[in-house]
């Protein structure tokens, strides 16, 4: 075990454009251990490898926003921990790239009903993605493409549109507007209902999905391109009053998926900032 204290300022809402899928931006991130073994032929091979899992311990998070806001603290999960893809509602195609920060489609070109799934075996409280070429809706200039985020139902045989009230931060959905050149980032509180997938067409069974779909595109729409995507989960979320500050002494928040910690605040400020404890295994 390895204690960390971690004090950086935080000046995003969650992850900003251009540093998915790296270390970039990250208050913490988990130590990479090296392990060297010499083969029969006596070349010596080295193996980096990082820690699995993190407990967060203790926390203070300061809201310099200039406003009342929700703020959270939680973490990034290993990319071996889930997996994404696009989805027309038969068709399910896994896209390891989103997994780099290699530029890759989310929506099948000019499909209607169309656009991508993430899938893990434990339930997650946010996706962020980083969209490096915009949509287009050259039928409708902009005004007619429209996007919901559904979730896996308690039975794993349908699907539950998210309701805005279960979101705290939500720039995935749209109505009439494509999903723009940025950064998109979802943070909710999972419902009780929410399942594992047991017969939706052409998904692995199994798995807790969130469904980001688009729907009014025309056949020469361009699919919008994403250059990384990560997810994770929160340990808690709460308002907090400008210039507050949320402190938690005993924390003692086990999570086995994590790779770095994340913060939350649904209004960026270049003076909010995150103090935490961080035990790696």
């Amino acid at each position: 075990m390895a204690m960390n204290a971690i004090n950086r300022t935080f000046p995003d809402i969650l992850r900003r454009a251009g540093v998915h899928q790296t270390t970039a931006a990250l208050p913490w991130v988990a130590p990479q251990y090296r392990n060297t073994a010499v083969n029969s032929a006596g070349v010596a091979n080295t193996y980096a490898f990082p820690s699995p899992g993190a407990r967060l311990k203790a926390f203070e998070i300061h809201n310099r926003s200039d406003s009342d806001i929700n703020v959270g603290i939680g973490f990034r999960w290993a990319n071996h921990c889930w997996e994404a893809g696009r989805y027309d509602g038969t068709t399910y195609t896994r896209l390891t790239d989103l997994q780099t920060t290699t530029a890759v489609a989310i929506q099948v070109t000019g499909a209607d009903q169309t656009g991508f799934v993430v899938l893990s075996d434990r339930q997650f409280d946010w996706v962020s993605g980083d969209v490096t070429t915009a949509e287009t809706d050259d039928d409708g200039g902009g005004a007619e493409v429209d996007h919901v985020v559904q979730y896996s139902n308690a039975a794993g045989t349908g699907w539950t549109t998210v309701v805005a009230a279960s979101t705290f931060v939500d720039s995935w959905t749209t109505a009439n507007a494509v999903w723009s050149a940025s950064a998109h980032n979802f943070v909710w509180a999972p419902p009780s209902d929410w399942g594992k997938n047991v017969s939706l067409t052409g998904l692995p069974a199994g798995f807790y999905a969130l469904h980001f779909q688009s729907a009014q595109r025309a056949a020469n729409d361009v699919a919008a391109l994403v250059s990384g995507m990560e997810i994770g989960s929160m340990w808690s979320i709460d308002t907090l009053a400008n210039n507050g500050i949320w402190e938690e002494e005993k924390a003692d928040y086990d999570d086995p998926y994590a790779n770095a910690l994340v913060a939350l605040f649904a209004t960026a400020g270049a003076g909010n900032r995150v103090i935490a404890t961080i035990e790696t295994r």
